[in-house]
């Protein structure tokens, strides 16, 4: 949702991080064994609820086929780059947090309204470091933190602009709040997507 309202473009494609170790025969192998996935989400014009179910649909198949040879990835990337002038890869996303159901952790009380907003304007954001060569366009990890969740963005300026990279973090908020006020909130029709803009508040995140 973030990602459709910053950039006014939809379906949001993303590509997230997959840990390729869960099939048989690869828990013993020594190397970097996790690859991007491909997930292309349209969320406009729908509730929270929908998007999230389709976000769900789509992570799953992307998790379960993820595997592929970086190489022919690459050799298939420039061929369609070559074709289609200022393609821009997409998103890449790497959820880092550990699931709480994995340890048989009980979900705690949800929050109420009230509780919801007054941790939303608790958050802080801040610009932490630069480089000279960035190594992707853009990527965002999210990460635990004593009581919350830290959202880090790594971006190539010539792609997204600091402004539209804060942005899109607020965003993530804005999206998070939405949903624990009310799951069945539209999105945003198409039009309202490409006008929307980042709101006032607090920010949770660290860039």
């Amino acid at each position: 949702m973030a990602l459709t309202r910053v950039t006014g473009q939809g379906p949001a494609v993303i590509r997230p991080m997959v840990n390729n170790r869960f099939r048989p025969g690869l828990d013993r192998v020594v190397c970097m064994l996790a690859q991007y996935g491909l997930c292309r989400l349209d969320v406009a014009g729908i509730t929270f609820v929908e998007a999230f179910d389709r976000a769900r649909r789509s992570a799953l198949g992307t998790y379960k086929h993820a595997y592929y040879d970086p190489a022919t990835m690459d050799a298939l990337l420039d061929r369609v780059a070559a074709d289609r002038p200022g393609l821009q890869l997409p998103c890449y996303f790497n959820d880092r947090r550990d699931d709480p159901t994995a340890a048989g952790a009980e979900p705690s009380q949800a929050p109420t309204a009230a509780e919801v907003r007054a941790a939303a304007g608790a958050g802080e954001f801040r610009w932490t470091t630069r480089q000279d060569v960035p190594f992707e366009p853009l990527i965002v990890h999210l990460d635990e933190v004593p009581g919350g969740t830290q959202a880090t963005i790594f971006l190539d300026t010539h792609v997204l602009g600091p402004a539209d990279a804060e942005a899109l973090l607020r965003g993530l908020e804005a999206a998070a709040v939405e949903a624990a006020l009310d799951p069945d909130a539209p999105t945003g029709s198409t039009d309202e997507v490409n006008a929307w803009t980042a709101g006032e508040g607090g920010v949770t995140v660290c860039a």
